[in-house]
């Protein structure tokens, strides 16, 4: 009788080391899923994927690892890397069906690769109580981290979308938050976590006298806008991209 799947996540260095064993299905990779997605909140430099005790009883459950994939690499812009695959895996991920998918031979392999492709992020984090004042502080960070990194292009972008993400919180959870910029090689990222668990609702209203449909400020200026259940509520998130169009 195949085990049931189960994992571990051990953190280190900034870095954490995902084990996985027991059989994949489609039910498991969606409980995978769920559990990486609010370890993503936890802002780590790289996850690892420890694949050799893993097994799969349904090829469509892997598709779990290019969907993670694609997350961490819009929010929070880190590496997510598979490791030591069983050779069956192996050669299922790297057959094209589930796109680019890095595979790597060991953890050690793995970590060799997070590390060269590791860059200093740095990092403004604060915290802000739910009342009116806290969108106008959040803006003055979001201006502060944009002079000290020397995006000051972004400052007006990154303040309106630090406005509406922290007033979004202050109105829809109701909790003591958590904002968080990070600066990455290609991106900055605002990011607000807080208690509530409930779905953020973004306002919506025209941009122009020209514009005939609506849509809000982080979708006008964020590259990538969402939100994730994190361990203590959800954190909704959004990347401007840094380089000049």
């Amino acid at each position: 009788m195949p085990v049931p799947l189960r994992w571990t996540i051990k953190a280190g260095n900034g870095c954490a080391i995902v084990r996985v064993w027991g059989a994949l299905d489609v039910a498991a990779a969606a409980r995978l899923r769920t559990s990486i997605l609010k370890y993503l909140c936890e802002d780590p430099a790289a996850l690892l994927f420890d694949l050799s005790a893993m097994t799969v009883r349904d090829q469509l459950s892997l598709n779990v690892f290019p969907a993670l994939i694609s997350q961490a690499n819009r929010w929070p812009s880190i590496p997510l890397l598979l490791c030591k695959p069983q050779p069956s895996v192996a050669r299922a991920l790297k057959s094209g069906r589930y796109g680019r998918v890095p595979v790597y031979p060991s953890i050690v392999a793995g970590q060799a690769v997070a590390r060269l492709g590791a860059e200093a992020s740095p990092t403004l984090t604060e915290l802000l109580l739910p009342i009116d004042g806290a969108a106008r502080h959040a803006r003055s960070l979001a201006i502060e981290a944009c002079l000290r990194w020397g995006v000051l292009h972004l400052a007006i972008p990154a303040c309106l979308v630090t406005d509406e993400l922290v007033n979004g919180a202050v109105d829809n959870a109701g909790t003591i938050m958590t904002l968080r910029i990070t600066r990455r090689p290609q991106f900055l990222l605002v990011a607000v976590l807080h208690g509530s668990p409930v779905r953020p609702v973004l306002p919506r209203f025209p941009l122009s006298d020209t514009e005939d449909h609506k849509r809000s400020l982080v979708e006008k200026f964020a590259t990538h806008w969402g939100s994730l259940p994190s361990r203590d509520g959800r954190a909704v998130w959004a990347t401007l991209k840094i380089a000049r169009l």
